[in-house]
């Protein structure tokens, strides 16, 4: 490991400019750029106006680690804008591209948040190792968090949950949503039975899949109101009857660990 001092380097101008020209090069958007250089230099190394300052001197081809920004009088700043022209800035963003705007300044933060945000998907991949979270259709790796608790999962519309950490024991995480795909490591026949249940009092209920590892068929607390008929595959499709409705729920148990619910 080296013994250069960082804050030795966080002095030296020339070597925060060439940090900034690097992050121009690499041809990420700014604000990734200017996260990824607090990272590495330190959350006081430069505030965002001077780190946007020479961004765009670099991007526009002005390398001169002479040049001071205290020589311009006349500057302008994205900070600097009209709060409504801010606001027409971050609506033009994704939901992930507005959490790395909110860390750059106190002002960006309180216009982004005043921003309505909705997901039409949130998708997670849980393991023990890893947590990849994906909302509409970007994605990127994330540490643990409880996405499960958070507003924004109450937004979503879908979700895809493939998970070595959750049982059917979390299956009302998914009453409300409009479709869904998950793995669980576990399932009992009671819980699958609860979720046809209340998936048949949301309207906007369209169709789910659950994958269990195992399946527990212990006895039921209330009999399944369905007619059910055996396929040839010797699989069983059931139909619950959605009530005060013509529609039901096609219920299909596979033997491959695989049940799927759809509204007919």
């Amino acid at each position: 490991m080296h013994n250069i001092p960082k804050d030795l380097l966080k002095n030296n101008s020339n070597y925060l400019k060439s940090c900034i020209l690097y992050e121009v090069l690499s041809e990420k958007p700014i604000f990734e750029c200017y996260r990824h250089f607090r990272e590495r230099n330190g959350e006081n190394a430069m505030g965002y106006g001077d780190f946007e300052y020479y961004y765009y001197r670099f991007y526009n081809g002005d390398v001169d680690f002479e040049h001071e920004r205290r020589m311009d009088t006349n500057e302008q700043t994205l900070t600097g804008l009209p709060l409504e022209i801010l606001g027409m800035v971050t609506g033009y963003l994704q939901p992930e591209e507005r959490v790395h705007l909110r860390l750059t300044s106190k002002k960006l933060k309180a216009i982004v948040d005043m921003e309505p945000i909705t997901f039409r998907l949130i998708a997670v991949e849980w393991t023990p190792n890893v947590f990849y979270l994906q909302i509409n259709e970007n994605g990127c790796p994330q540490e643990l968090a409880p996405v499960f608790e958070s507003e924004h999962w109450k937004q979503a519309k879908g979700a895809y949950v493939n998970s070595t950490k959750i049982d059917s024991k979390s299956f009302p995480l998914f009453y409300n949503l409009r479709c869904f795909r998950v793995l669980v490591t576990s399932m009992e026949m009671n819980d699958f039975h609860y979720l046809i249940a209340n998936v048949a009092q949301n309207p906007s209920f369209q169709a789910g899949m659950i994958k269990a590892v195992t399946v527990t068929y212990l006895e039921v607390v209330e009999p399944f109101p369905m007619e059910s008929r055996v396929e040839n595959d010797g699989s069983l499709t059931f139909r619950y009857p959605i009530p005060n409705s013509s529609h039901y729920l096609e219920v299909k148990m596979g033997n491959d660990g695989v049940f799927t619910i759809e509204r007919i």
